[in-house]
């Protein structure tokens, strides 16, 4: 299956692998399901996944989650010791503010989250 596949589909299944290792389980039919996913949100290329690709999350609330995980990275450290850090509906977060920032794939479980461009 590999050797059938083009040399920037090659290099793009390289780059999918190195960042998501579980993609090695995957029969080609998955693979070949995944990288069309890929390309349904513009996503060709193994720089344009290296750019894009932002992390994962498994899970029935994962983009909660990974809503509470990228404001955590860019708050500054002390903020989740603050009170109404508590209080915050990060599935909200995800859908009203960055929904429109990331593209998303639910694949074998797992939601994989790519930066728009």
């Amino acid at each position: 299956w590999y050797n059938n596949l083009s040399e920037q589909q090659q290099e793009l299944y390289d780059a999918i692998e190195e960042g998501c290792p579980e993609f090695q389980k995957l029969s080609t039919d998955d693979c070949d399901e995944f990288m069309s996913e890929l390309a349904d949100i513009g996503i060709y290329t193994a720089s344009e996944f290296s750019d894009a690709y932002y992390g994962q999350q498994d899970g029935w609330n994962a983009e909660a989650v990974f809503a509470e995980e990228l404001c955590l990275e860019l708050a500054p450290a002390n903020v989740e010791d603050t009170p109404y850090w508590f209080a915050i509906d990060w599935q909200r977060v995800w859908d009203h503010s960055l929904s429109y920032d990331f593209s998303t794939i639910e694949f074998d479980g797992v939601t994989y989250f790519f930066r728009n461009n």
